[in-house]
């Protein structure tokens, strides 16, 4: 299978379908509408930088004191991500006590989808979601991820 080829803002036309996951995610969890954040598309290029982002979307309403440590989650865990090619989440890094948490997901070996703003099992179900949305990877993958977990929120809506 081809991997989709992305510019920087490749999200931008996606914002209907990620602010209807979103709200499916609330409206299954119970959670509250202001779960709002930066959803991001991260290219692996080189395995020793950082991901280069191809997109960044903001989704849903963000409190006001909380868009910049969204915004900066988002990032920390995209690059944890890349900085562990054995894990396909960041859940698999996480680190409580360091303020390190799930919901990143590495789509095949090039791609990362990243989200603050949810729960943790929330925030990878979105871009598990989103990865499907945006044709990245094989058949049956994000199910495969999302197994590792088990993330039941994306089971549950997919």
């Amino acid at each position: 299978m081809e991997q989709p080829s992305f510019k920087e803002g490749a999200l931008s036309g996606h914002q209907e379908t990620a602010d209807y996951w979103l709200n499916r995610i609330i409206e299954l969890t119970g959670g509250l509408p202001t779960q709002g954040g930066f959803l991001k598309l991260g290219e692996i290029i080189d395995p020793n930088e950082p991901p280069k982002l191809c997109g960044t979307l903001r989704v849903g309403e963000i409190p006001d004191e909380k868009v910049t440590s969204r915004f900066e989650r988002s990032d920390e865990k995209a690059v944890r991500l890349a900085q562990n090619p054995d894990h396909r989440t960041s859940h698999e890094s996480r680190d409580e006590t360091n303020g390190k948490f799930g919901g990143a997901v590495r789509i095949g070996s090039r791609w990362i989808l990243t989200y603050a703003g949810s729960s943790e099992e929330g925030d990878e179900a979105f871009c598990l979601l989103m990865a499907d949305e945006l044709s990245l990877g094989n058949p049956g993958e994000t199910d495969r991820i999302a197994d590792i977990r088990p993330n039941t929120i994306y089971h549950r809506l997919v």
